[in-house]
């Protein structure tokens, strides 16, 4: 499952659906897997940055560009999420466009 937010300023919102929607979904299947997306970002200049999250035990663990031995840990998803766009706007152009996906491990 992908999706295209539209519009960085909706970041949150469209993050947060996703996330609920996957929950439902493997809630639904029976599946404990824990929850975790991926998120990319591009601009118009070709540079690209990248963040997964996932959750593990009662923490958010947010990987700038995949990456664990750079794995950060938080407390929630607002925290995390808040921190993932930090990172995927960070030197990017001004509306970069961001992609979101489910993270599976």
């Amino acid at each position: 499952m992908k999706q295209q937010i539209q519009n960085i300023e909706n970041f949150y919102k469209e993050s947060k659906q996703f996330l609920k929607k996957i929950k439902g979904e493997l809630q639904a299947a029976g599946n404990e897997t824990p929850c975790g997306i991926v998120l990319n970002a591009a601009d118009t200049k070709g540079k690209d940055k990248k963040a997964v999250l996932y959750e593990q035990y009662i923490y958010v663990i947010l990987m700038p560009d995949g990456q664990k031995e750079n794995a950060l840990l938080y407390g929630n998803w607002d925290e995390a999420l808040y921190a993932s766009k930090k990172l995927l706007t960070n030197n990017l152009t001004k509306d970069p466009q961001v992609s979101i996906q489910q993270y599976t491990a």
